[in-house]
C-alpha cells in the first residue's frame, strides 16, 4: 500500500453539535476516520466518544496527539489559534473551524508553520468545496455576466438565548457566520479593498447581533450582511456590466444559480445538488491535501491560504471596532 492511500486517523478537538455532525459527513469520505477525541474535561470526551462510537477518548493532550494523524479543531473561537498551532508543532495535519483566527498575524504565522513542516492546514469552510459554488466560480470565471461590480452575500439565523454564539466573548453575528458571507466577498474581489466600514446592532454584552461590512474596491462594491437576532434574505448576489447571478437562500448550500441577463429571454437556472450537511466536500479536500504533503507537494492551496488570512484581517479590524463602540456606548450611558 502506497503512504497516501494509508488510512488517517483523525483526533477531533471538541464535542459540540458540528463535531457531531462532522462524524457523520465523515462515514461518506474515503481515506479518514474518527480515531480519537480530546477534551480536558474527561467525561466530555468519553460521552462524545461512546454517542459516535470513536475508540479512543482522552483528556491528555500528549496521549491524544500520539495517537493520531490529523486534528480537528472544534472549540470555541479564541480557543481556535493555540490548539492549531499546538497540533501543527507536534507534526500533525490540522482542519479548523470557521473562523481559523482572529488577526490576521496569528493567520499568517500558522500557515507559514504549515508549510515550513509540510502539513495540511485547512479553515472548514463547506461552501468553498461545494460543487454547486465551484460551478458558480466556473461561470463567473467564464465572464457568463461580463466583469464582476458587486458581491452582496447574506447569511442569518434566528439564535436562541443561551447558545454559545452570544454567550461567547468571541462570539455575535460576524465570527459566527461571516466566513460564510467574506468568502465570495475576498475570494471574488481580492483582499486588496479600498476601503471598509463596519455597522452593527450590539446586545448588552456588546455582542453583534445584527452586522453589515461594507467594501469599496477601485472598480467593484461590496456588502455582507450577517444576524444572529434579525432574520433576512439569505442570498448569494453577484452583479456584473453584463449580467448578474442570484444563488437562492441559503446560499451557503448552493443548489439553485440563477443566470439574469437585460434580455430576460436569456434568463436561465441551473440547479447542482447539495448533499447532507455538505462537511464531506472540505474532507474530501483535506484528504486530498493530506495526500499531498505526505508526497511532498504543498498541503496548503495558497488562493485558501490567502483567503483565510483576509478573513482574519477583516475580523481582527471588525473586533477591534466593536469593542470601541461598546466603550463608548459605556462612557455615553
Amino acid at each position: 500500500m502506497n503512504e497516501k492511500d494509508v488510512l488517517i486517523r483523525l483526533g477531533m478537538v471538541g464535542c459540540g453539535r458540528i463535531a457531531g455532525r462532522t462524524v457523520a459527513e465523515l462515514a461518506l469520505v474515503e481515506g479518514i476516520e474518527p480515531y480519537a477525541v480530546y477534551n480536558p474535561h474527561a467525561g466530555s470526551a468519553e460521552r462524545f466518544a461512546a454517542v459516535y462510537d470513536i475508540p479512543h477518548a482522552y483528556e491528555d493532550w500528549d496521549a491524544f496527539l500520539a495517537s493520531v494523524d490529523a486534528v480537528y479543531i472544534a472549540t470555541p473561537h479564541a480557543a481556535h489559534a493555540e490548539y492549531v498551532r499546538r497540533a501543527l508543532l507536534a507534526g500533525k495535519h490540522v482542519l479548523c473551524e470557521k473562523p481559523l483566527c482572529l488577526r490576521k498575524d496569528e493567520a499568517a504565522a500558522l500557515f507559514s508553520l504549515a508549510e515550513r513542516h509540510h502539513l495540511a492546514l485547512m479553515e472548514g469552510i463547506k461552501t468553498v468545496w461545494a460543487p454547486g459554488y465551484r460551478r458558480v466560480l466556473a461561470l463567473l470565471q467564464a465572464g457568463t455576466i461580463g466583469e464582476l461590480r458587486d458581491v452582496e452575500a447574506c447569511f442569518t439565523r434566528l439564535t436562541p438565548d443561551g447558545l454559545r454564539e452570544l454567550t461567547d466573548p468571541a462570539g455575535g453575528s460576524l465570527t459566527e457566520f461571516g466566513s460564510y458571507t467574506l468568502l465570495p466577498i475576498l475570494g471574488l474581489l481580492g483582499t486588496k479593498y479600498r476601503s471598509i466600514h463596519f455597522d452593527a446592532m450590539l446586545d448588552a454584552d456588546g455582542l453583534d447581533v445584527y452586522t453589515k461590512v461594507s467594501f469599496r474596491y477601485p472598480d467593484a462594491m461590496a456588502l455582507s450582511k450577517t444576524g444572529l437576532k434579525v432574520k433576512s434574505d439569505g442570498q448569494l448576489l453577484v452583479s456584473g456590466t453584463g449580467g448578474y447571478i442570484r444563488v437562492a437562500p441559503p446560499w451557503w448550500k448552493t443548489e439553485r444559480i440563477e443566470l439574469c441577463f437585460e434580455d430576460s429571454a436569456k434568463n436561465r437556472v441551473e440547479t447542482v445538488p447539495f448533499e447532507g450537511y455538505g462537511l464531506r466536500y472540505e474532507w474530501r479536500a483535506f484528504v486530498q491535501n493530506v495526500r499531498e504533503a505526505r508526497e511532498g507537494r504543498a498541503g496548503v492551496d495558497p488562493a485558501v491560504r490567502e483567503l483565510s488570512i483576509g478573513m482574519a484581517d477583516v475580523m481582527e479590524h471588525f473586533l477591534a471596532w466593536r469593542r470601541a463602540q461598546r466603550a463608548s456606548s459605556s462612557i455615553h450611558a
